[in-house]
């Protein structure tokens, strides 16, 4: 009879870690997405990632300085270092957020799968970055000039991700609550508890293991999905950003 107590206490001591684990995964995504600030806050450290700088400098490039100057195209290489640097500063971070914060708005709560994240106004800034390469190019970009990133078009799993997310605050506390209530039903039938702590552990060390294994995997196929290599790149920068603080915490609990 200690024996099947033993089991059915080890039984639900392991599903309670794994409730615990989908319940901390689910806080955090809901946390991320339901947070305008924080989502914001965590696209505009994605800047700190070199494939996002190069890949949001070659679209400004675009946008603003060869259409001001087509004839600088050969110094485009050059251009787009120089704005790149401009990316990683606090000016255009400010500007970065403000427009983030826009296509949280058109993504969330308008039920847009498509938008453009339209950077305002920062050709004063642009104008700075390119005055010491091209000043008369400079010149021609005006003051209140806005670039736009065009037709940002998030996968289906991405998108529907995101906004499932405001339904996973509830779940989480839920799951929460029903791991503690089969955690502490375990040490209270447990003969062994120390037996049943024991496996408890191992159980939530391997659906952390496990968790880290599908996030990587989604990670890849999200990826997949985008056929041009600097894109490619620079997604997996924003992925780093809003995600990896979440890999970090499985594989410490793992």
């Amino acid at each position: 009879m200690p024996g099947r107590t033993n089991g059915l206490a080890s039984l639900l001591s392991c599903v309670a870690a794994v409730l615990l684990v989908l319940a901390g995964s689910a806080a955090y995504v809901s946390g991320t997405v339901l947070d305008a600030d924080d989502f914001a806050d965590r696209a505009t450290a994605a800047l700190e990632d070199d494939a996002v700088r190069k890949e949001l400098a070659s679209v400004v490039t675009d946008e603003l300085v060869l259409r001001a100057d087509p004839d600088l195209v050969g110094a485009r290489p050059i251009i787009e270092g120089a704005l790149a640097e401009l990316i990683g500063g606090s000016a255009f971070q400010s500007v970065h957020r403000a427009a983030i914060r826009d296509v949280y708005r058109a993504f969330i709560d308008r039920d847009q799968d498509s938008v453009t994240l339209t950077l305002a106004d920062i050709g004063t800034l642009v104008r700075g970055a390119v005055q010491a390469l091209a000043p008369q190019v400079a010149e021609k970009i005006p003051p209140d000039a806005d670039a736009r990133v065009k037709d940002i078009e998030l996968p289906p799993a991405v998108t529907t991700a995101l906004r499932v997310a405001h339904d996973l605050r509830a779940l989480a506390l839920a799951l929460t609550i029903l791991a503690l209530v089969l955690a502490g039903a375990a040490l209270w039938i447990a003969p062994n508890r120390r037996l049943v702590v024991m496996r408890f552990g191992i159980a939530l060390a391997v659906t952390a293991a496990l968790a880290v294994i599908a996030l990587n995997f989604t990670r890849g196929v999200v990826l997949a999905q985008i056929s041009e290599t600097p894109v490619r790149d620079a997604a997996a920068g924003v992925w780093r950003a809003f995600l990896g603080d979440l890999g970090r915490g499985l594989l410490i609990a793992a």
